[in-house]
């Protein structure tokens, strides 16, 4: 696929209703352009897809000689690609506001979440669960726009705000219990202790559910991504620890200094294989704080459009972000960390 091709998202097509769009039956069509066949790698020409009340009923359909008078019709071009909807795995919708504290955003995050073609999200710890949580409802009700979201509930250590951190295993337990039943999807650990951590595990895959961490190397009553492996955990954020992260170091300190062709390396690499544990890399993160290379990130879509007419004149005023040279040096290593684990 070229670079230069325009990218057609099916989500984008919910935002922008076409006009006389209330004498259609509530079918989409879509023909031309071309499909990208995710699990084959390959880019075919689209004959046709059809959506009916939010759902794919065809993809390569057949469109010729049936009536699609009542349908939407939405033409592409030849150099239009649609992609399947994104997932994204740690779609953070906090954000802090002229200095009155980290709040969850649930007006114009979700409709940007699926300008950028992801239609699904796993929030990773979140400021306001109630708030995530009535979100999620919303959006699966067909009363807000928005991506599915598998909501993580609030974060378990010392991101969160009034985290206590002299917590019994018991009452971590209590909590996992009280967010499972109000239908949380997983979730998420960060600046945990051990004990906190290991209760967390238990009792999440009690009800089923999955854990992921934010953890460190070990330093500062932190623990390791190796020693969360030996708990069970599901999944590592950001870093993948082990002997490479000595406790001696902050994470990121070592991190910086990483190299793939290390016993090190290959020993925690082998250790998520054989544990079937999965590492988030966040490798999109560490390049946005950094120089932002221009060939990952372009925009596909003008996400100011979204913002209100006094934020998008707030941003003109705003100085560049300053460089975090830290970051930029993280996204190049891990560029080469990621291409070994593969």
């Amino acid at each position: 696929m070229t670079r230069n091709c325009n990218i057609a998202m099916l989500a984008v097509f919910a935002l922008a209703p076409s006009a006389g769009a209330q004498e259609h039956d509530g079918t989409i069509v879509i023909r031309g352009g071309h499909l990208f066949r995710s699990e084959r790698g390959d880019r075919v020409p689209n004959s046709g897809i059809v959506v009916r009340a939010g759902k794919f009923q065809e993809v390569g359909a057949t469109l010729a000689g049936r009536d699609l008078s009542t349908a939407r019709v939405i033409e592409l071009t030849d150099g239009d690609t649609i992609l399947p909807g994104l997932f994204d795995l740690h779609a953070h919708f906090g954000m802090s506001l002229f200095g009155r504290g980290r709040i969850d955003e649930t007006e114009h995050y979700p409709r940007i979440f699926l300008g950028n073609g992801v239609t699904a999200v796993f929030p990773a710890g979140e400021m306001q669960p109630d708030k995530m949580k009535a979100l999620r409802h919303e959006i699966d009700s067909g009363r807000a726009i928005g991506p599915r979201i598998f909501n993580s509930g609030p974060y378990f250590g010392s991101a969160r705000p009034q985290w206590n951190r002299n917590a019994t295993a018991d009452d971590i337990r209590s909590q996992v219990n009280e967010w499972a039943e109000k239908g949380v999807r997983g979730f998420k650990a960060k600046g945990i202790r051990a004990v906190h951590l290991r209760a967390l595990i238990d009792q999440a895959h009690r009800h089923g559910l999955t854990v992921t961490g934010h953890l460190g190397s070990g330093s500062r009553g932190s623990v390791n991504p190796r020693d969360a492996i030996a708990m069970g955990i599901d999944r590592i954020e950001h870093f993948m620890g082990g002997n490479a992260m000595p406790a001696t170091r902050s994470a990121y300190a070592s991190l910086v200094d990483i190299k793939p062709d290390t016993k090190e390396f290959r020993a925690i690499a082998k250790l998520f294989i054989a544990r079937g544990v999965y590492f988030d890399a966040t490798l999109s993160a560490y390049g946005y704080f950094g120089r932002k290379e221009p060939k990952v990130f372009e925009q596909w879509i003008n996400e100011g459009e979204f913002f209100t007419p006094w934020f998008q004149e707030y941003r003109k005023q705003q100085q560049p972000r300053r460089v975090f040279e830290q970051f930029e040096k993280i996204y190049f290593v891990n560029r080469t960390l990621l291409l070994a684990f593969y």
